[in-house]
């Protein structure tokens, strides 16, 4: 059994669902709730949340048959919130029973809180940064770029010891990768390294006017070609490449 640190965790989104949402989530908690065998216990009984579901039902049937006004809205919103309040107060309960019961067990965890009705929260989704470590251990670096475009492009890294925190290194040694990673390992003991990246993305030609056609976005290099497809650069020029830096402290 895979054991883990991650919290299954309970969906809590009952402000954004209507009356007749909150009343089907509610049903969903009663059915699961009853007999289930891990969660035997919670704050407000299965039988006051059918009760409470019962009183929000028979407002909007009485708003529904005609009858309106702000007496019979307010009705309604305070029995709404009353059971939205129960729904949320067991459901941090079956949050916190399920993963104790699953003493580490993730998939465990979650699948208690399925049996009970109540759904899953949303796993959040993690935004991949341009340019970051992913991963550092003792005398290693990993590093991680975004990749310009989908699709084969190359990757071209310098990286240095740098004397001092903002001071640049004197001397770079430079890689090339096809892939969007790169493992820098046996740094010395508390080392700083600085770490330059550029995209080298595909170049062709348009078959009419000898044109250079670059895919390009933020992160490429425009690299000149010749009509021979050698690359030309001159030496009065300043780098083609257009470098993004990292520092690693």
């Amino acid at each position: 059994m895979k054991k883990t640190s991650k919290t299954a965790k309970v969906s809590f989104e009952f402000q954004k669902s209507s009356a007749s949402e909150l009343c089907t989530s509610s049903d969903g908690s009663v059915t699961g709730l009853t007999g289930n065998a891990f969660i035997t216990t919670v704050p407000v009984p299965v039988a006051t949340i059918t009760t409470q579901t019962a009183a929000v039902r028979a407002d909007m049937q009485k708003i529904a048959s005609g009858i309106t006004g702000k007496a019979i809205t307010a009705q309604l919103a305070q029995h709404t919130n009353t059971l939205m309040i129960s729904l949320i107060s067991n459901g941090h309960s079956v949050q916190d029973q399920a993963n104790t019961i699953a003493a580490g067990d993730y998939k465990k965890a979650q699948q208690i809180i399925l049996s009970t009705g109540y759904k899953l929260a949303k796993e959040p989704i993690r935004k991949a940064r341009d340019f970051e470590i992913i991963k550092s251990d003792l005398g290693t670096a990993h590093v991680h770029v975004k990749k310009t475009k989908k699709g084969i492009e190359g990757h071209m890294w310098k990286y240095g010891l740098a004397p001092s925190k903002n001071s640049p290194p004197t001397v770079f040694i430079t890689r090339f990768t096809m892939e969007a990673d790169i493992i820098i390992s046996d740094l010395p003991s508390g080392s700083i390294v600085d770490v330059q990246h550029a995209s080298v993305v595909p170049v062709s030609h348009n078959s009419n006017t000898g044109t250079v056609i670059t895919e390009s976005s933020k992160k490429a290099s425009s690299i000149s070609q010749s009509k021979a497809k050698h690359p030309v650069f001159s030496h009065n020029t300043s780098d083609p490449y257009q470098w993004t830096n990292l520092f690693i402290q």
